[in-house]
């Protein structure tokens, strides 16, 4: 090393460059099996943030509607837990609900940019519909950022080639991995139930990006008309709203051939129509759609028959939500279930390849005696699960932690309901729910912390929790994870607790942890998934590996 402090005077060439890995216990995979990759030890050190998972999604269905894999994660919804085992068998890390805790990184770290490049790479289709801004309006533009599953990598055909990230603390470390000292690694991606991973696309059945009618096709497409008794025709146009800014058809969220019917939006618009598993009761008629084009700055959609409203009660007003009906029972009931099939998988590694003298000086000084270690330093993730009936107004959550190192905690209250199938399709799994949450607040070090309970009464109310806020903001920080954006703080609701600020970490090792909630008026039943978020160190000698947490 140089005297200068900003000259670093030993520099090693190494080489860069990608290999890929293909998985090695099958060709194609469907739910609740398993994808094992495994990194060779002859490849000494790799980049770990250059790495990543190369597969091919196709998803199976007979129905004729849009369908994707989750809007906001895509293909990271597939993975339900990910173990990362040394070549030796010791277990390096394990992360179950891995996809839960994906949406919740997804969910805050998010803006814009990062939106777009999850739908090039990751599958997702965007569009975040979980905001708090009011129907069809946005002063962020996160309702929609002009993509959909039209324009994202989703084929015609149900198929999207995506490359997701590891978000593990091996695979986040800006470290290089010394993979040769674990004498290489295996990677055990286990994959998730089909009913959790297929999504229908939310413009056709969420209120708050669904489409709207704007008047007859024989009207003028600028004036709003109603569609009237004694109006026969087989066309209408689409009102221009945020959610079809572009006006272009590769935008139109339906397939030709989709069933659909129109919704009133005297409804209640808080709640979309799968809030009840059903078609809702307001709709007027089912419809066919047979073609679309654009016609000056709008979309105008042709059906497959002329249609008459009977009666007044029937009439097409301005503004009714278009809401797909592909998927009810009423339309296809001997449809079966949609699935996914996964192939072509292969791990990309970001190899480095150092100098030959490079390795053995660093072997030698592994077995120096006095210092003959040296060790990898990652933040990582640990799970733990607990569950809270429906009709229990008040809950205290022990969690028996055995870090040293921790830096935050939180704590994601999902639903445990499994709807069927059809349902399902537009479900929102893996986000925390609220459930008329009154309040919260853990216990350790001895003592109760924060000092008074943060109350979370007004959530229910659609107010804001500021304490909330401030307290999940500070232990998505100390996470490591970059809170950008608290828009979905409601419809992914999460309770937070940073237990080391400003880098620093806290040794909860045999501690006794608790956390206790109240409810006023809880009407779900709930598994909450309490991620610790803590360092864990790997070090490295010339005789053997530890593991420490």
């Amino acid at each position: 090393m140089s005297n200068n402090y900003f000259k670093v005077d030993e520099k090693q060439i190494v080489d860069q460059y990608n290999v890929k890995i293909p998985s090695e216990n099958g060709l194609s995979y469907n739910s609740s099996q398993q994808i094992i990759c495994h990194i060779d030890d002859s490849i000494n050190f790799f980049n770990p943030q250059q790495t990543y998972l190369k597969i091919k999604v196709k998803i199976n269905s007979e129905l004729n509607t849009h369908l994707s894999l989750d809007p906001k994660i895509g293909g990271n919804v597939l993975i339900r837990t990910l173990r990362i085992v040394s070549g030796t068998g010791v277990e390096l890390e394990r992360i179950e609900n891995y996809n839960t805790y994906v949406n919740l990184k997804y969910t805050y770290q998010d803006t814009p940019e990062l939106e777009s490049a999850r739908i090039l790479l990751e599958g997702a289709v965007g569009g975040s519909y979980n905001t708090r801004s009011p129907i069809n309006q946005s002063s962020s533009g996160l309702i929609n950022h002009g993509t959909d599953i039209n324009s994202s990598l989703w084929g015609d055909d149900g198929s999207c080639t995506m490359t997701l990230p590891i978000h593990s603390g091996i695979f986040s470390s800006r470290h290089v991995y010394p993979n040769l000292y674990t004498q290489g690694l295996f990677l055990h991606f286990h994959l998730e139930d089909d009913y959790r991973c297929i999504r229908q696309n939310p413009k056709v059945r969420n209120l708050k990006q669904a489409l709207r009618f704007q008047c007859v096709g024989t009207g003028d497409p600028a004036n709003d008309t109603t569609w009237e008794v004694g109006t026969s025709t087989n066309s209408f146009f689409i009102k221009p709203n945020i959610n079809l800014p572009t006006s272009q058809i590769s935008e139109f969220p339906f397939k030709d051939g989709e069933r659909f019917c129109f919704w009133s939006p005297d409804s209640n618009v808080e709640n979309d129509p799968d809030d009840n598993d059903k078609v809702p009761m307001e709709a007027i008629d089912f419809f066919t759609i047979a073609s679309t084009e654009i016609v000056g700055n709008y979309i105008k959609v042709t059906i497959s028959a002329d249609y008459d409203p009977t009666d007044a009660a029937n009439d097409l007003a301005v503004n009714m939500f278009m809401i797909s009906v592909e998927a009810d029972v009423s339309v296809l009931a001997d449809a079966v279930a949609p699935t996914y099939q996964v192939e072509n998988c292969e791990l990309v590694i970001g190899a480095l390849n150092p100098l030959p003298n490079y390795i053995q000086d660093f072997q030698e000084r592994l077995k120096d005696p006095d210092d003959g270690s040296t060790t990898f330093e990652m933040t990582s993730i640990q799970t733990y699960t607990q569950s809270l009936p429906a009709n229990h107004t008040a809950g205290t959550m022990v969690l028996p932690l055995n870090n040293t190192m921790a830096r935050s905690l939180l704590c994601v209250p999902v639903n445990t309901y499994r709807p069927v199938w059809r349902a399902a399709l537009n479900t929102k799994f893996m986000v925390g729910v609220v459930d008329d949450l009154n309040d919260y607040q853990f216990f350790y070090k001895n003592k109760y912390q924060p000092d008074r309970v943060v109350d979370c009464s007004s959530i229910s109310k659609k107010a804001i929790a500021q304490q909330q806020i401030s307290e999940l903001r500070k232990a998505l920080e100390s996470g490591k994870i970059d809170c950008l954006n608290l828009l979905s703080y409601e419809s992914n609701f999460s309770i937070g607790r940073a237990v080391a600020l400003d880098g620093n970490i806290c040794d909860l090792n045999n501690q006794d942890v608790q956390l206790n909630v109240r409810y006023t008026d809880p009407q779900i039943n709930k598994n909450f998934h309490i991620f610790v978020i803590h360092d864990r160190d790997i070090v490295f000698s010339s005789s053997n590996m530890t593991i420490q947490v």
